[in-house]
């Protein structure tokens, strides 16, 4: 029987190939075609989980959450003392985990203080280091202490008038000691 011919006996067009074998076909030629132009085809993932990194990064939502980090390393600090981890927040952090930690020191009173102070007079002198002494008198305002009350009246000296107007600011948000008349 001829299968170009229906069960009527009509002639049919020329047999068509099926789906797979055109798709075979099709890559076969895809694969000649760069071999004769001399580009070399993709050598394979060594194994699934390769395949998959390198979706995961090629994909900009996810790139963004997989892209370098500053620290690559295992967290390898004491947190039993937390007031030398929020002094180095006021150095180094972002806006959201700045303030809190300036919350946090401020909240913490004494136990902060004198670390707090040092950090305070180990930038004062420095003017590239001004915002340091920002953070740090930011930090001095929440903190109710005659000690952070006494730092904010330095700072009332500084010479640059960002830092003075900080202090200026947690003056008045702090309680001034009794036997003080300024602030």
């Amino acid at each position: 029987m001829n299968p170009a011919r229906t069960a009527a006996g009509e002639a049919r067009g020329p047999a068509t190939p099926s789906r797979p074998a055109r798709a075979l076909a099709l890559s076969l030629l895809l694969v000649g075609a760069l071999s004769a132009c001399g580009h070399e085809a993709a050598p394979p993932a060594a194994d699934g989980a390769a395949a998959v990194d390198a979706l995961l990064r090629g994909d900009r939502r996810v790139s963004e959450l997989l892209g370098p980090c500053s620290r690559n390393g295992f967290y390898d600090r004491d947190l039993s003392d937390v007031v030398p981890v929020l002094l180095e927040k006021l150095e180094f952090s972002r806006p959201d985990s700045l303030k809190r930690a300036k919350e946090e020191l401020g909240q913490l009173g004494e136990a902060s203080f004198p670390a707090l102070a040092n950090f305070f007079q180990r930038n004062y002198a420095d003017l590239m280091r001004s915002a340091l002494v920002e953070n740090a008198v930011d930090a001095m305002a929440f903190s109710l202490t005659d000690a952070a009350h006494v730092q904010l009246l330095q700072a009332l000296v500084h010479p640059q008038e960002s830092v003075r107007l900080k202090s200026l600011d947690g003056c008045g948000a702090t309680r001034a000691p009794p036997t003080s008349s300024s602030c």
